[in-house]
This record gives C-alpha cells, structure tokens and sequence, in this order.
C-alpha cells in the first residue's frame, strides 16, 4: 500500500466532539483509509473516515524494539517490562487517582486482554 507523508498540524473535529492532533509528520495510506500520526516517542494511527483511533504505538525506551501498543480501550500490549511503565489515571468523586495496572485490576476488576489492543 503507498503512502505519503507530509509535515503538518492538524485541528480537526469530527460530529461536535473537537479533537487536536499536533504532529510533527503525517504518513497517509490513501487506499486503506488510514493515517498515521507521529510526534515524540508515540504513533498513533486513525481512520481517514472518522478519525477514529485503531491503536497507538509507545516507546518505552530509546530502544525501538521495546514498544508497546495500546489500544482506543486501554487494552494493551508489549514486552514484559511494559505492564510496570503504565498508570491509570482514574477521575473520582475526590479527584484525580493514579494506580498501577494491578491497583487498577483489584479495585475495578478489569484485566487487560492484550487480543484487544487493536481496534478492527
């Protein structure tokens, strides 16, 4: 599949909930109806249709092969080490929360399924 890429900023809104991308580069897939967007140590990419996120790639290191990918649920996947470079922030009726994936596991009962990291 060609792509394209091209340097830009990006606004865009998409059926009254206004989303902002800031990138520094742009990668289109044109006949897939996909666009990748690139900016610090993450890639996200998205729908041309909707705008929709499929998934987000992460760096967890200046090591390109440690990465993991999370998708539009939460749901992720990565190497062994990820699990303990992610925190769930939680908004409570007290304020904001901060809790490790196994916090986040006991007091919510939600465990990640790694087959769901990516959005169909």
């Amino acid at each position: 599949m060609p792509t394209r890429s091209i340097v830009v900023e990006i606004l865009g809104e998409n059926r009254g909930n206004t989303y902002y991308w800031r990138t520094t580069r742009c990668y289109f897939a044109p006949e897939g109806r996909k666009v990748a967007f690139t900016g610090g140590s993450l890639v996200r990419l998205r729908s041309l249709d909707d705008g929709r996120l499929f998934y987000t790639i992460v760096l967890l290191s200046d090591d390109p092969q440690k990465c993991a990918v999370v998708g539009p649920t939460g749901h992720y996947r990565g190497p062994p080490e990820a699990e303990s470079q992610f925190v769930y922030v939680v908004q409570t009726e007290r304020g904001q929360e901060t809790l490790t994936p196994a916090e986040f596991a006991a007091k919510y009962g939600w465990k990640n399924d790694p087959a769901q990291s990516v959005a169909k």
